[in-house]
């Protein structure tokens, strides 16, 4: 694994940001219901940490789609002006505007929904983005 060197960094958060294609598939829109509720907030069991953590905690990936699809970069935003990759684009819009209030997984949610709300990453044929985090976090995450 990438990241096994790290080990001397045990309890310490790491963050990777992948800006790249996972395959070569494109995303379409499609409707689901949300199972969140009225705050939007979904429910699972909070358990207490052990003291010992494994050499592989705390460790964040976040890439900027999902396996099998392809990430979108260059978007026009203004004439003769591109906005570059729209994952790192929305990234920074977030992690600019929120890392003084809510945590890392929070603001990556955000990009999540920014990704597939805001006009900027919707093209006219309808293609979108999705990102994906892969975390291993022991403890809340901030900037």
């Amino acid at each position: 694994m990438v990241y096994k060197p790290l080990i001397i960094r045990v309890g310490k958060p790491k963050f990777f940001i992948f800006q790249a294609c996972r395959e070569g598939l494109e995303q379409s829109y499609s409707h689901a219901a949300d199972d969140s509720d009225a705050r939007g907030q979904l429910h699972s069991d909070d358990k207490p940490l052990s003291e010992k953590l494994h050499q592989d905690s705390d460790i964040l990936l976040s890439f900027a789609t999902t396996p099998g699809y392809v990430a979108y970069r260059k978007v026009p935003h203004a004439e003769n002006q591109w906005i570059g990759a729209w994952f790192i684009h929305a990234l920074l819009d977030v992690f600019e505007n929120k890392y003084k209030d809510i945590d890392v997984m929070k603001m990556l949610e955000e990009v999540r929904r920014n990704l597939i709300a805001k006009a900027d990453y919707r093209p006219q044929d309808g293609k979108c983005q999705m990102s994906e985090d892969v975390s291993t976090l022991t403890k809340t995450f901030f900037l």
